[in-house]
């Protein structure tokens, strides 16, 4: 409890002045470093890993998926029951449900003078391309581990459960006591930046005409900061992931509603600003002379 107290604090330091300096010289620059980390963390394992087997895992496994995504998205295990619809797939769907509005809002909030286009590619292909790679490395890497004896990891994960797995995994990497130090500010940093943009967007929400380029005020931010401080703290002492999982499944229900009406609104907006007999001329050079105007 001292340390996930500790945590939550430090969390909350870090991403409070984060969100307190705004987008550009707060939550912009934690973002960057957030990205330069990872990019480096991902690199060092696929170097310093088996980097012939995981680029044929990254082929195989995508091959399968393809062959697959129908079956696996609708399986539901309704004769053994293992459970592992309820903490995985299920989860996940309402997991992202839930995250799509906070999300979706703060994207089309830093996205101000961006295409349709460019903002949809940029939230689709190029974050899933990023999610491929992640699985790729780290999932090639730790079936190699397995295979080549290095650590059982499937006895570990039943023994020891899947945080000492994780750092166990961690620690067999060349420079362990490195790669571990720099897999938790990389955890860190993943937190802070999460809680950065859901804060963000709940003050959004929460001022009256806000313009497109006017902030929150700044204790409407923090205010937000120490409520999602609270609520983390909450779940976490009272059941930690389960609690996650069940406020996740209950949270997303309503959500779904929202989000349908969100996307009829942006359909609506779309066909005013831009009726069917002007769409012909909506050509990327009309685009761009159109910026150029503007400019």
């Amino acid at each position: 409890p001292v340390v996930m107290t500790g945590l939550l604090i430090a969390w909350t330091l870090v991403f409070g002045i984060s969100v307190y300096r705004g987008l550009a010289k707060g939550i912009k620059i934690l973002s960057n470093f957030n990205v330069i980390l990872a990019s480096i963390f991902i690199v060092l394992v696929f170097v310093m890993g088996p980097s012939i087997f995981i680029l044929k895992m990254f082929v195989n496994s995508g091959g399968q998926m393809m062959q697959n995504i129908i079956r696996l998205s609708t399986f539901m295990d309704p004769i053994k029951n293992t459970g592992f619809v309820e903490g995985w797939t299920v989860f996940y769907w309402a997991w992202y449900m839930g995250f799509a509005t906070a999300v979706g809002l703060f994207i089309g909030r830093i996205s101000k003078g961006r295409t349709v286009r460019e903002v949809v590619a940029g939230s689709t292909v190029a974050i899933s391309a990023c999610v491929f790679i992640i699985q790729a490395v780290f999932g090639g890497y730790v079936i190699d581990l397995q295979m080549s004896n290095g650590l059982d990891v499937a006895k570990t994960l039943t023994d020891l459960g899947q945080n000492t797995t994780v750092l166990e995994i961690i620690k067999s990497m060349p420079m362990g006591g490195f790669m571990v130090f720099l897999h938790t500010l990389l955890l860190f940093t993943f937190v802070a930046t999460s809680l950065d943009s859901t804060a963000f967007t709940c003050a959004s929400i929460a001022t009256v005409k806000l313009r497109g380029d006017e902030e929150p005020a700044t204790f409407n931010k923090l205010l937000w900061a120490v409520i999602l401080l609270i609520v983390a703290g909450t779940l976490a002492a009272i059941g930690g992931l389960s609690a996650i999982q069940v406020s996740s499944l209950v949270a997303s229900v309503p959500l779904m509603g929202i989000t349908l009406i969100l996307c009829l609104a942006l359909v609506k907006m779309l066909n005013k600003d831009f009726p069917v007999e002007k769409r012909e001329f909506l050509t990327i050079d009309y685009l761009k002379q159109q910026k150029e105007n503007l400019n």
